[in-house]
């Protein structure tokens, strides 16, 4: 049911203690209702830079990772920085792979929550390749 599965899914972000993070998928209602058990930071990712979850969690002054105009987008509030272009990043297929580009946004997020810089993970990004 639904219900189990948000039950199993929240020990990931019920474990996060403060100076941690969850980076969470913000298309999905079910994570996103998970953002208030984390003890630490939530980033939100997405490929719809507009969905209401994420546009809220930013006017917060909180982080997010998301795709927009083909670009890979981190943003602070409303500080935005453009990274990479989803072409750039061979896992993405020239930037059609929707799945993979999901992948891209939930690993940048991942990196950017442990302070990696981003030309660092942008160089990841663009060197990444599946043998």
């Amino acid at each position: 049911t639904p219900e189990q599965v948000f039950t199993i899914l929240r020990t990931q972000v019920d474990l996060v203690l403060p100076g941690g993070a969850a980076v969470l998928n913000a298309g999905y209602p079910m994570l996103v209702e998970m953002a208030p058990l984390c003890d630490g930071e939530v980033i939100f990712f997405a490929t719809d830079g507009q969905l209401p979850a994420l546009r809220e969690h930013r006017a917060q002054g909180k982080r997010a990772v998301f795709a927009r105009d083909g670009q890979v987008i981190l943003a602070s509030g409303d500080d935005e920085a453009v990274i990479a272009s989803l072409e750039a990043i061979p896992l993405t297929e020239g930037g059609s792979a929707s799945g993979a580009i999901e992948n891209v946004l939930a690993a940048a997020s991942a990196a950017w929550a442990l302070d990696i810089r981003p030309e660092l993970i942008r160089t990841g990004l663009e060197t990444f390749t599946v043998a």
